[in-house]
C-alpha cells in the first residue's frame, strides 16, 4: 500500500477526530452515529457510512462499489475515536495496551487469531473499551487507522509491529 495514500488516511482520520471534538450541536449529532457504529460490524451502519461518504476524499474511496481498504480503516477508526475518545499523538495500539498492564494481554493475545476484518474488530473493540476505561490513557486514531490498512494487506506484520510495541513499553 502506497505510504502516501496511508498518510493522507492518519490525515482525514484526525481532522474527522477534530471536528468531533468540538463541542457543537452537529458534532455532538455526528459522535452520536458513530458511537453507535462502533457496536456494529464493519461499515454496517448506514448513518455512519453516509456521513463517511460525505466527506471522505475521492482518491480514499472504493471503485468497485464495495468499501476500499482505507474506508474500512477510517471507518473503524472514527467510530473507535467516537466511543472510546481520548486521542493521544503518537500513541500505538500497543503502547496504549502496554500502559494497561497484564490486564490487557488475554485481549491483546485475541488479535493474532482474527482472520477477518470483522473479527479482528470484535476483538479490537474490547482492547479499545479497556483502554478507554483507564484515566489518562488514550491512543493516535489515525495511527490506527494506518495500521488497520495495512493489516488488510499483512495481518501478521501488523500485530508484529503491535507486539513490539507492546513488549517494548512493559519491558521499561
Amino acid at each position: 500500500m502506497d505510504t502516501e495514500k496511508k498518510a493522507e488516511v492518519k490525515s482525514f482520520v484526525a481532522s474527522r477526530i477534530i471536528i468531533l471534538s468540538i463541542n457543537k450541536s452537529d458534532s455532538k449529532g455526528e459522535k452520536a452515529i458513530w458511537r453507535h457504529a462502533f457496536a456494529k460490524s464493519v461499515c454496517e451502519d448506514i448513518k455512519a457510512w453516509a456521513l463517511l461518504e460525505r466527506d471522505i476524499p475521492e482518491e480514499l474511496t472504493g471503485k468497485t462499489g464495495t468499501p476500499s481498504y482505507m474506508e474500512n480503516a477510517i471507518y473503524m477508526a472514527i467510530a473507535a475515536y467516537a466511543a472510546c475518545g481520548s486521542n493521544v499523538d503518537n500513541v500505538t495500539l500497543g503502547q496504549a495496551a502496554a500502559a494497561l498492564g497484564e490486564s490487557s494481554r488475554d485481549r491483546f493475545t485475541r488479535l493474532e487469531k482474527a482472520r477477518s476484518l470483522n473479527e479482528l474488530w470484535m476483538h479490537l473493540k474490547s482492547i479499545l473499551r479497556l483502554i478507554s476505561s483507564k484515566k489518562g490513557t488514550g491512543l493516535d486514531y489515525g495511527l490506527l487507522a494506518k495500521d488497520l490498512v495495512d493489516w488488510q494487506f499483512d495481518s501478521i506484520r501488523t500485530i508484529r509491529k503491535w507486539e513490539r510495541d507492546y513488549y517494548h513499553k512493559n519491558t521499561k
